[in-house]
């Protein structure tokens, strides 16, 4: 089996947040099996939010900095998560690895992802 890569530049303007969410989508023939993301913000300030939320199996969660050189990985299939509310710019590298599976299968999965996200 290959390992295949997405690879995606994200920049949250100020007020941008993406509600609750899996990874786990088939997109152009791929299945996302694990996603990661590596933070670009030097001197991130707590006060400006843009915090990643975890969700755990029983609903409780946690949040992460998006600091500079912070990575966060975790499989794209099992961990519900969501960016909280920005009030300054957020920047980030986003990724998944995953294999590739029958295109017929992927469905609308691209329009989904883009709806659930505030980056305008």
């Amino acid at each position: 089996m290959a390992l295949l890569q997405e690879l995606k530049y994200a920049c949250y303007p100020t007020g941008g947040h993406y509600r609750r969410h899996l990874d786990a989508m088939n997109v152009g023939g791929r299945e996302r099996l694990y996603s990661f993301i590596l933070y670009l913000n030097k001197a991130w300030m707590p006060s400006a939010g843009g915090k990643l939320r975890v969700y755990e199996d029983d609903g409780s969660s946690f949040d992460i900095a998006p600091t500079a050189g912070t990575l966060v990985v975790f499989r794209s299939t099992t961990v519900p998560h969501e960016v909280l509310h920005t009030t300054s710019r957020r920047d980030a590298i986003v990724g998944w690895l995953g294999r590739e599976v029958d295109p017929a299968k992927d469905g609308e999965a691209e329009a989904e992802e883009e709806e659930m996200s505030e980056l305008r």
